[in-house]
């Protein structure tokens, strides 16, 4: 998609996607993220789906809501003749990082990624929990957000991290390369090309060193990228996964015994206020 030009700036710490669009053409956005747009650009809400008629809409809309994606997106229209900007920004502090789409290609990431794409990409949801059954122990979720190409040579898709964004390529083959990742920390990976599901024969749950020794290192379960058969058919093959730098589920945790805090008064309140009462007395005692 030639119509659309893509920077990734680093802004005061944080990553900033500035897209500017030619005329006729038109990019799709999670909403939220907007940060400033041209005020000549159209904006109006979209619901992505592999056909028009109102039930695959529906059935889209419902299982991006189970994956935690929105139902609807913004799609974002120039319909000028000069080139207009927008800025998208990250919900969360991280990064951001873009992405081609090719056909026979279905990629798989974390609920909440999704950040911007071009008209021609699909981004829908994967809640076949029997399959994903695996990776609840490890990333947390049963769920997770597929992105595919409709049409066209190629797409693009733009997605946000939860801290910096690492890309791997795990040989297979008979001499497979091992990648182990801690729970939490997957992004997303490239899940089926053609006749290849890398979800399937790649991609397991394990631990690094036994699991009993794992659980006085935090390493008893992994989700572990590599070659299950270890086949000779796969020599010249890789898989392409992404990790981020934060555990989010870690973040999770401490934001939500926050939360328990503050219903029970707040132990951090009654500190301060602990604090702030040694101090008074210390400096009626000094007058």
């Amino acid at each position: 998609m030639s119509q659309i030009t893509d920077t990734i700036e680093l802004m005061n710490g944080s990553n900033v996607l500035k897209l500017e669009l030619s005329p006729n053409s038109a990019v799709i956005i999670d909403s939220p993220g907007i940060i400033y747009m041209d005020g000549k650009l159209d904006i109006e809400p979209i619901v992505m789906s592999n056909s028009n008629n109102f039930f695959s809409k529906l059935g889209s809309s419902i299982t991006r809501s189970l994956t935690g994606e929105r139902a609807f997106n913004s799609q974002i229209a120039n319909k000028t003749d000069k080139k207009l900007k927008i800025s998208v920004g990250p919900q969360i502090c991280g990064g951001i990082i873009k992405i081609n789409i090719l056909p026979g290609e279905v990629w798989k990431f974390i609920p909440g990624s999704f950040i911007a794409c071009t008209s021609n990409v699909l981004v829908s949801g994967n809640i076949n929990i029997f399959k994903n059954l695996k990776s609840i122990f490890s990333s947390g979720t049963l769920v997770y957000t597929e992105i595919s190409l409709i049409n066209g040579d190629s797409g693009t898709v733009w997605i946000n991290s939860f801290g910096g964004i690492e890309k791997h390529e795990v040989q297979l083959g008979e001499k497979s390369e091992k990648l182990y990742i801690n729970d939490g920390c997957f992004l997303g990976m490239l899940s089926n090309k053609e006749n290849m599901d890398y979800w399937d024969e790649c991609v397991k749950v394990g631990s690094a060193s036994g699991f009993f020794s794992g659980l006085f290192t935090n390493t008893a379960i992994l989700l572990k990228v590599e070659d299950k058969k270890l086949s000779a058919k796969n020599n010249n093959m890789k898989c392409t996964v992404y990790t981020q730098s934060l555990n989010k589920l870690n973040f999770d945790k401490y934001i939500t015994s926050i939360a328990i805090q503050s219903q029970h008064g707040g132990t951090h309140k009654e500190k301060y206020e602990k604090y702030d009462a040694k101090y008074n007395m210390l400096t009626n005692n000094k007058n």
